[in-house]
């Protein structure tokens, strides 16, 4: 293939020509299906370094990283194997927290339960955020800090053997030729094979023990696609794995997207939730129909019924912005300053933006010239929602929210903005070039 621009769908593509030519989903290495495991990792990374998406946030140093080892010893006194229960249901939350009602939750995972808990023993395994759990509940968790550590220390004792034979890195070195040829970049991708593969064998013997000592029926996950060894670890031992629906899904989602794949995946959980028929039959996913389960977003649905009776406010743009492409919004807007002059502009940060959009550059020009106002988690999300007539995004999964709060929709053309080839076939939208 020949270079192509940088845009979200090119790149999608070209993985998909490199997983069929090299038959990538077969590539079996220490009995893992490497590939599957990497796949995201691989798209964020060709993504944030072709310049199509922004790095996903800060790296953090080696003395935060110290820190949040050091501070997880705290949470391992009453979170670690031995203290380990019988459960029916264990759910991996989402690590990120949204203040709701004055109170930290999971929006994800929450609500479901708290009905499942009236019925069944449930346990929450919460994972730290930036080393942090931050959460109130009232419901039974297991704080994961001491996995993170072990994980640590089991790797640290095997980080220099090498695991590839010569034959698999001349594929890998094959795949890494094809991205310099494509995109001009120097992967070091056996590197990470390297790497990935001790890490899958580690949480894989972890957690086929922890769930030795569970015994849960069932496993429910936000974001499934960065847990293939969790996932194995359960399907080895019978155990069903449900996901739940975290955001949007498109045709260029790789997490859910696999249109050249002929045989069934290995790390897929068994069952996704999804948010209403209209998702069910967004895309080909690769389980069976009568594995995507219909349900509801039930704090949307929540949230709807709170505000329902809000006014909008005529001439009001809420701005949805993004961390991967968070920037790029706020210098689109700029180039569109004649259509906002004269509007109340709303701009709603993302959680992982609230501590360091002063770095950007194109958001403090913006706040100089236009009636705006920044906002981290001062007003709920919703709430702007309900009263602000316009809705400004690119992919957010706020934008199909939006709709249901009866927002106009805005879209900035800049990268990203295929995945809403499908919103754009049934919302009217204005897009601003």
């Amino acid at each position: 293939m020949k270079r192509e621009s940088c845009k979200v769908k090119e790149l999608c593509e070209f993985i998909w020509h490199i997983e069929e030519k090299y038959d990538l989903f077969n590539l079996k290495i220490q009995d893992v299906y490497i590939w599957e495991y990497i796949r995201m990792q691989i798209y964020y990374k060709l993504a944030a370094t072709a310049g199509i998406l922004e790095p996903p946030g800060k790296k953090v140093s080696i003395t935060d990283r110290f820190k949040i080892f050091f501070c997880g010893f705290i949470y391992t006194i009453n979170n670690n194997f031995f203290t380990l229960k019988k459960s029916d249901l264990i759910f991996f939350s989402h690590p990120r927290s949204v203040l709701v009602d004055n109170e930290y939750i999971d929006i994800y995972s929450e609500y479901l339960i708290r009905e499942k808990q009236t019925e069944q023993r449930i346990v929450d395994f919460e994972a730290d955020y930036q080393g942090k759990h931050i959460r109130k509940r009232t419901h039974k968790i297991h704080r994961l800090d001491w996995i993170k550590q072990l994980v640590y220390l089991k790797y640290f004792l095997v980080r220099k053997k090498r695991v590839l034979k010569q034959h698999e890195i001349d594929i890998i070195q094959a795949v890494e030729n094809e991205i310099f040829q494509q995109y001009g970049i120097k992967y070091a991708l056996v590197n990470l094979l390297e790497s990935k593969l001790k890490l899958f064998s580690i949480y894989y013997s972890i957690y086929t023990k922890v769930f030795k000592r569970v015994k849960p029926q069932s496993i429910y996950i936000v974001v499934a696609y960065y847990y293939a060894p969790i996932i194995k670890a359960a399907k080895d031992l019978g155990i069903k794995t449900i996901e739940l629906q975290h955001g949007i899904i498109t045709k260029y989602h790789l997490g859910y997207s696999f249109p050249k794949l002929e045989k069934p995946l290995h790390y897929f959980p068994d069952k996704i939730m999804v948010w209403g028929h209209s998702w069910k039959k967004i895309i080909d996913y690769p389980i069976a129909s009568v594995n995507i389960l219909v349900d509801s977003f039930r704090y949307l649905e929540q949230k709807k019924k709170q505000y329902e009776t809000l006014r909008k406010i005529k001439n009001t743009y809420l701005v949805l912005s993004q961390t991967a492409i968070s920037e790029n919004i706020a210098k689109k807007i700029l180039d569109n300053l004649d259509f906002f002059r004269e509007k109340k502009i709303i701009y709603k940060l993302h959680p992982s933006e609230y501590n360091n959009w002063h770095e950007n550059k194109h958001l403090k020009e913006l706040k100089k010239v236009l009636n705006l106002e920044i906002i981290t988690n001062q007003k709920e999300l919703y709430y702007l929602m309900s009263t602000c007539e316009y809705q400004v995004g690119v992919f957010s999964t706020a934008l199909y929210e939006g709709v249901e709060f009866n927002c106009k929709t805005v879209l900035l053309n800049v990268q990203g903005i295929e995945y809403m080839e499908d919103f754009k076939n049934v919302n009217e939208t204005i897009i601003l070039k």
